[in-house]
């Protein structure tokens, strides 16, 4: 690894072997939240996946989605709202947790969820959401900044016959990573995925680049219980930078709609990540589309390529279903 990153042909490198000897994995708490008569956890910062997730749904539960048409204009208009307002305070406080003074499950205090679920006007869009400012972090001084996330993610969801259960989101970052080869495996350019910028407007981006740093991703690895603790369901996807909305489209389908796994998963997306709502290309209905447009959405169709896989935990039974937008498949002995 330290030759190939040396000598490539491109932007080459210092690696040494106090690198690797110095290095150690980080254990971290997941974070997790209640969600109507669920209890959902995520993966902790420095992904901004599980706390964006946890935000977004902790929004939605001021609404009853349960009453609302799935993929219907009234449901998406607020799904991407309350999406909006989470990605907002992503790109202003998330960020490794060792380099950050303050706690970011901050984003998740009641009072401040309250606050933020009222900005929701159901008739009418927001346009651009603004960070909110959670009374725990007031004292310090942040900027806002997103940057570019590449594609090249795996997820994987397991459960044996013991109950033991991992959802697994691994990248590389970009597609072939850093294009760099060694020993049968790729390397990752994981670099690109911290702020571009460190210092904007005289303030300290959350997510700067420093030394021993982790940057942040849109990684979810999700697992969802019920109140007593039992295990029902077992999710994740790739997707670059759209995987959270991906996540927690599927979590309301799945919780607040009694989707079976397979509509959950091949039903068309949309998301906002606090920019324009993105509908899946040929997934979305034309006439929901001019009704989101009609609500003051800027309207953007694209390709969209999750690659969700779930497990289901119900009546003594273990069922399994994969993204039919990619390769993968649902198997068990």
């Amino acid at each position: 690894i330290i030759k190939t990153v040396a000598n490539a042909p491109k932007n080459p490198a210092k690696l040494t072997q106090s690198d690797f000897l110095n290095y150690t994995p980080a254990k971290r708490k997941p974070v997790c939240a209640t969600y109507r008569t669920y209890v959902i956890c995520g993966a902790p910062p420095s992904t901004g996946g599980g706390i964006v997730t946890l935000q977004a749904l902790k929004i939605l539960e001021k609404t009853n989605l349960s009453g609302l048409k799935p993929d219907s204009p009234e449901a998406i208009h607020i799904i991407t709202e309350a999406m909006k307002l989470a990605y907002a305070d992503r790109d202003r406080y998330l960020g490794d947790a060792n380099f950050l003074p303050y706690d970011q499950t901050a984003l998740l205090d009641p009072a401040y969820i309250t606050q933020r679920a009222k900005l929701i006007n159901p008739k009418t869009s927001m346009g651009m959401a603004k960070a909110g400012v959670p009374a725990a972090l007031k004292r310090y001084a942040t900027v806002d900044y997103r940057q570019f996330e590449p594609v090249s993610t795996s997820q994987i969801s397991v459960v044996d016959r013991y109950g033991n259960a991992v959802s697994l989101t691994q990248s590389i970052e970009n597609t072939f990573g850093s294009r760099l080869f060694v020993g049968g495996f790729l390397l990752n350019n994981e670099l690109t995925d911290f702020a571009f910028a460190p210092v904007v407007d005289g303030k300290k981006v959350a997510n700067r680049v420093a030394v021993g740093k982790r940057p942040r991703s849109s990684m979810s690895p999700t697992l969802v219980f019920d109140k007593g603790g039992k295990l029902l369901y077992v999710l994740g996807s790739p997707g670059g930078a759209r995987i959270t909305p991906y996540v927690i489209k599927t979590l309301v389908s799945l919780l607040d709609w009694n989707m079976p796994l397979d509509q959950a998963l091949s039903s068309g997306h949309y998301l906002n990540r606090n920019a324009d709502t993105e509908v899946e290309q040929g997934r979305v209905d034309g006439a929901v589309i001019e009704a989101l447009r009609r609500r003051g959405h800027t309207v953007v169709e694209s390709v969209q390529t999750s690659g969700l896989n779930v497990i289901a935990l119900k009546d003594g039974a273990i069922t399994g279903a994969t993204d039919p937008r990619r390769e993968g498949k649902a198997m068990g002995e």
